[in-house]
């Protein structure tokens, strides 16, 4: 069997991670696959035994609304026919429509497993909701990434048997490295100053400002501390023009997209990850951070967070958009950083890349 991911990049979020990820364990197995993204946008390493094809060829075409949906269209249609693919995952929800009319009208035979990131209830309208919905009836196969988002199709009237929970995941074996710094930073911390960091784009979802004002809160509480916010955004200006409002702007850094090992090394360096999200499907930068030992403050997202730290059990959840909270979290995680420390590393585990690829391909049917 001949299958193939579908993605608009391989950069930027957590669920093109995912694919990263699995790419890389396919790699290591030696199943051949390909990778099909829409745009020349690559930040993320793939399998070995992957073979990409980018869709957007012709940077004209792209230039002219009006055909450049049907270009891509025939593009893809033209990819999985020479590569006679009989499996397309599609890896993101904005890439549905677009697998959708491949498989109405060009290429009915061909199998679809659609993988939804997110909490449909929370993110989209609910035109947008139905329209999702109805790409989905024609898949074998969706996998959702928490029990939070199977649970909001199920709300949304999705009622197929074909649906499933495939969590997200990280290579927790390579990520083992860096869990002796991280021990080392807790491990000498002196409540002299806290090295705080986020991950994530700079959009509304992430709810940047309540970090914003929770730094501000715990500044005046006396905390000395840096913030470092990995990502970048729309945002971008909003958010610094409202650090230098609050004169934060020697504590608060917006220090862009990190990747690889750079990006690693950057997490590596803090005491506490911290998540003030309005809503996630399931977060991989959170999984990254809990892989090399950062212990977790977040938000307590309907899906994503709740799950990950077992309603508070693995680190601590407070509530969305209420500083007041998020700051009394942290008092009390800061008492004990070790304590969370070693909870990270023991949770971890659940969301290993060898245990959640095996799920996926035994699922998926692949060989």
């Amino acid at each position: 069997m001949n299958y193939a991911f579908l993605l608009p990049t391989l950069s930027l979020g957590g669920g093109e991670r995912f694919i990263s990820e699995i790419s890389q364990y396919l790699g290591k197995k030696n199943k051949k696959h390909f990778i099909l993204i829409i745009y020349d946008n690559i930040e993320y390493t793939i399998g070995n035994s992957a073979e990409l094809i980018i869709l957007y060829k012709n940077p004209i075409i792209t230039k002219i609304p009006k055909i450049r949906y049907l270009y891509l269209l025939f593009r893809l249609w033209k990819s999985v026919k020479e590569n006679k693919v009989d499996l397309l995952f599609c890896g993101l929800d904005s890439c549905s429509r677009l697998s959708y009319h491949l498989k109405k009208f060009l290429f009915p035979s061909i199998k679809l497993i659609n993988i939804c990131q997110n909490n449909l209830t929370n993110k989209f309208s609910l035109h947008k909701r139905k329209e999702i919905l109805h790409y989905y009836n024609y898949a074998e196969k969706v996998f959702a990434c928490s029990e939070g988002v199977n649970n909001s199709l199920i709300n949304e009237g999705y009622t197929k048997k074909n649906l499933f929970t495939i969590p997200n995941c990280v290579d927790t074996e390579k990520n083992k490295k860096y869990l002796k710094k991280v021990f080392n930073n807790i491990n000498t911390y002196d409540n002299q100053k806290i090295k705080i960091v986020t991950v994530g784009s700079l959009i509304r979802q992430k709810n940047h400002n309540l970090l914003i004002e929770f730094v501000y809160k715990i500044i005046k509480l006396g905390f000395n501390c840096e913030v470092n916010i990995i990502g970048d955004g729309q945002l971008r200006k909003e958010l610094e023009k409202t650090i230098l409002n609050l004169n934060l702007n020697s504590i608060i850094n917006l220090v862009g997209w990190k990747s690889g090992s750079e990006y690693f090394e950057k997490l590596s360096e803090h005491h506490l990850f911290i998540m003030t999200s309005i809503y996630e499907g399931l977060p991989l930068a959170m999984l990254e951070a809990m892989s090399i030992g950062l212990p977790i403050l977040s938000t307590d997202c309907d899906s994503g967070p709740r799950e990950v730290l077992h309603n508070g059990e693995f680190g601590k959840l407070a509530p969305i958009n209420d500083p007041n909270e998020l700051v009394n979290s942290f008092i009390s995680i800061n008492k004990d950083l070790m304590k969370f420390h070693i909870l990270s590393k023991q949770r971890i585990s659940k969301y290993d890349r060898n245990k959640i690829a095996k799920d996926f391909i035994s699922l998926s049917g692949i060989h």
